[in-house]
Parts: structure tokens; C-alpha cells; sequence
């Protein structure tokens, strides 16, 4: 078991490495970069996604349990650069987004950039949210602002921009799923769309 435990550690410090420079690029605050996901060295987050993510002999694999989803539940609430974090459920049974600070939007995409070269190898955010934009539960202000960062030119070889100019002229975009995620194999592979339970660590 313990090279289940040393792949995650390694794949959790390549995330956060990668995090951390996006975070600079994007102007994230030093001190948000450094304890980027932290929680995940808590015994309450640390053990199940091992299980979850790697076989005793280190392979990796996913094997989705109870014991994870109260983990990962755990780390969105802990983690405010989660867009689940700013979820409220009202009495009467709706859910809707609240607006995220700017800080906090910023270092989402930067989690979202660190789980795609993590994970793939390769920075295509403006794709992959492309594709799960539907399941990302945004405020209309907080949509705006994320999607003007994934229009960069000066960060995407292929922003956001160009891929929905193509997708309205028929043309297939066959982005590389990271599924957030946001967190080993999402999360990406960043990451199927993006649920309650990610295919990847964020």
C-alpha cells in the first residue's frame, strides 16, 4: 500500500507545483498558492482518495465509494477556490450559485490549469470547460469573469474564443477530459463531465 501512497503524493505535489504557476500568471494572491489544497494531507482527505485513485501496487484505477464522497464533499467545503463551495441549497429545495471573490475565481482556473498539465501533460482548460461548462454551476459574474481568463491568448494556444467560433461552424472539438477538480486520474483522463464526485483528484 505504500506505493499507492507515494504515487498520490507524488501526483499531489506535480498539481500543486503546476497551481502554483498558474497562480502567479493569473495574480493570485502568494499566500493562496502555497496552501492551495492543503486539506488534502488531512487523514480525512488523504486515505480515501488513495483508495480511490491507486491500487495497493501504486497503478492507477478509480473505484468510487461512500468513504470518498464524504471526503471529497469535505474538500469542496474546505476549499473555496471550489465552485461547490459557493453552492447555497435553500429550505424550498433550489440550489443556486453565489458570486465568487475574484481571488477565488482566479485560482479555480488555475487549479483547473495545474489538473490538465498534471494530469495530460497539456494546457487545454479553455477545452475541457468547454466541454463540462454545463455541469460548472457559476454565477452569472463569476461565468463572465472565468471565461474572459480562458479567452486569453497569452495563456491558451487555443482559447475559449476559437473553440466556440469553431464549435458554431459544425467543426468537432475533441477536447482531452480533465474531470476538476477539481483535483489523480480532477480531477483533470481536469476529468467525463464535471459531477459531485470527480474522475481526478482537484
Amino acid at each position: 500500500m505504500m506505493r499507492a501512497h507515494f504515487a498520490y503524493l507524488t501526483y499531489v505535489l506535480r498539481h500543486k507545483w503546476f497551481v502554483f504557476c498558474a497562480c502567479r500568471r493569473l495574480r493570485v494572491p502568494l499566500w493562496r498558492a502555497v496552501v492551495h489544497d492543503w486539506t488534502k494531507f488531512l487523514p480525512s482527505e488523504w486515505g480515501p482518495y488513495v483508495r480511490t485513485f491507486y491500487a495497493p501496487d501504486g497503478s492507477k484505477r478509480y473505484v468510487e465509494s461512500a468513504e470518498f464522497a464524504t471526503a471529497w464533499r469535505h474538500h469542496q467545503r474546505r476549499n473555496p477556490h471550489h465552485w461547490q463551495y459557493w453552492l447555497i441549497t435553500w429550505d424550498r429545495g433550489n440550489t443556486e450559485p453565489l458570486r465568487m471573490p475574484g481571488t477565488y475565481a482566479r485560482e479555480m482556473v488555475a487549479d483547473w490549469m495545474g489538473a490538465g498539465r498534471a494530469i495530460t501533460g497539456k494546457l487545454d482548460t479553455p477545452a475541457w470547460y468547454f466541454k463540462n461548462r454545463t455541469a460548472i454551476q457559476l454565477h452569472p459574474e463569476t461565468r463572465l469573469q472565468v471565461q474572459g481568463i480562458l479567452c486569453s491568448r497569452e495563456l491558451f494556444e487555443t482559447p475559449l474564443m476559437d473553440i466556440e467560433f469553431l464549435e458554431r461552424l459544425c467543426v468537432p472539438v475533441s477536447p482531452t477530459a480533465v474531470t476538476p477538480p477539481p483535483d489523480p486520474v480532477t480531477a483533470p483522463a481536469p476529468p467525463s463531465p464535471v459531477r459531485t464526485s470527480p474522475s481526478v483528484p482537484e
